[in-house]
């Protein structure tokens, strides 16, 4: 393996301990991340990825939890929201709660 090669892990972050993976890339379904996985990620020296947030409140909520980084099927929605200001988009954190409820 060459050894610029980053490598990174695809997490299912509700079946794997953040503190197993030391230092890696991380890739996280959008919908199982949370603003303390990320955090916690961030701990060890982490970079988070959510994938894949392809409407518009799973992208502004992915970016108020802190994530590094994006991957989308829609790049137009998530180049226009990040020219916004991160505080626009707290309400997406109680969106993303009663949703949970509904």
């Amino acid at each position: 393996m060459s050894p610029n090669l980053i490598v990174g892990y695809i997490v299912p972050f509700n079946l794997v301990s953040i503190k197993k993976i030391t230092r890696r890339l991380l890739f996280g379904a959008g919908n199982r991340l949370g603003k303390t996985i990320v955090q916690q990620a961030h701990s060890i020296g982490a970079p988070v990825f959510a994938w894949t947030p392809n409407h518009l409140s799973q992208m502004q909520l992915m970016r108020v939890y802190g994530v590094d980084g994006q991957i989308t099927d829609r790049l137009n929605v998530l180049q226009e929201m990040n020219r916004e200001q991160p505080s626009r988009f707290n309400w997406a954190i109680i969106q993303s709660l009663i949703s949970q409820f509904i």
